[in-house]
């Protein structure tokens, strides 16, 4: 569930702030994770033409190592991949090329989390663009590559308090995330020196409000602004909005409003996520029996089976945590134009240990 820059919303989330990964192992109580997701695109026109073939896929992994409470440090990947179907080309009569066509971009980052309230994460992408690869231009054979490629550097930061409402289980903090990405700039490279694009660098900051009682529902909103800041590209902000609402740390419902300012485009997003939490499960067990929802969970919950072990100084306690989310886009906008990707659908899992 994409949450914006302030708000970690699974793994993936690394790719528009790598700040947010140092916080996905502490939310989700693990120390490797993985997670999967398979979207087609455009929907209404595959429907027209099925050998469209267009989809995007993410996969994405994680290793946290919990250096003390509240302190973490992080290394993920993330690979984000595009389908773009075929591409038709006659370079003279009687010549037809079916070209495939793809794009991948390739996600490394390291992040920190410092006494649970702020993190820093740093970014490396390389984009690799195949819309014609080898692609040939004459009768004589001659081809161009047709092909792209470019690498750049995202910088991530947030702070999250949260603090606790005195004689109350209820605790309340802001999140404030910025994220610089393609810091750098670099050119996309065709392939010819005389041809080359400066990649597009967005600024993209974000505001978010969690309220949550531990381990029985937490509520969360946030408002994302993007920028492409770029000499070539610079534009007006685009909107990100939404809510996200958690019961018992099981069942969790997302929605978010995609708009620019102009009012050129606009989208919701819709989500919903069901998860089997094995630390989850022993804490809801533990509060139960006890009736204590007022204390902060634990990493490790009384009468949690899995063994723990220590690793370079740390205790290593594993989970076992597995969800599922659904998401699906509706009422999809571009100057004037409706439908073509209402309905879109998304469908994803994600192990933790």
């Amino acid at each position: 569930m994409a949450l914006g820059v302030a708000l970690p919303g699974g793994l993936p989330s690394m790719e528009i702030n790598p700040a947010l990964l140092a916080w996905e192992g502490s939310r989700t109580f693990s120390t490797i994770q993985y997670s999967w997701s398979h979207s087609d695109l455009l929907p209404s026109l595959q429907k027209l033409n099925p050998e469209l073939n267009l989809s995007e896929d993410v996969r994405s992994f994680g290793l946290r190592y919990p250096i003390k409470n509240g302190t973490d440090f992080a290394i993920g990947y993330s690979w984000h991949h595009l389908e773009l179907g075929t591409t038709r080309y006659s370079a003279f009569p009687g010549d037809l090329q079916i070209l495939k066509s793809e794009e991948s971009v390739h996600h490394a980052v390291v992040s920190a989390r410092l006494a649970g309230m702020a993190s820093i994460g740093l970014g490396w992408k390389w984009m690799d663009s195949r819309l014609a690869p080898d692609v040939r231009i004459d009768d004589s054979g001659t081809t161009l590559r047709g092909t792209a490629t470019s690498s750049d550097w995202d910088l991530g930061l947030l702070i999250a308090p949260r603090w606790k409402i005195p004689r109350t289980p209820v605790r309340i903090g802001p999140s404030l995330g910025i994220s610089w990405m393609n810091l750098v700039g670099d050119s996309i490279d065709y392939g010819d020196p005389k041809s080359k694009d400066q990649t597009a660098q967005l600024r993209r900051w974000g505001a978010a409000v969690t309220i949550s009682s531990p381990d029985l529902v937490a509520v969360e909103l946030f408002l994302d602004d993007e920028v492409d800041v770029s000499d070539r590209y610079a534009s007006a902000a685009a909107r990100y909005q939404g809510w996200s609402l958690d019961l018992l740390g099981i069942l969790r419902w997302a929605s978010a409003d995609l708009m620019d300012p102009d009012g050129m485009r606009s989208e919701t997003q819709e989500s919903y996520q069901i998860t089997f939490d094995l630390k989850q499960i022993y804490r809801l067990k533990g509060r139960f029996e006890s009736g204590d929802w007022t204390s902060l969970p634990e990493e490790t919950p009384n009468g949690y089976p899995l063994p723990r072990w220590k690793m370079l100084g740390a205790t290593i306690s594993p989970n076992v945590r597995i969800s599922v989310t659904h998401s699906k886009i509706r009422g999809w906008s571009y100057e004037g134009a409706q439908s073509v990707r209402d309905g879109q659908k998304r469908i994803g899992w994600a192990i933790s240990l």
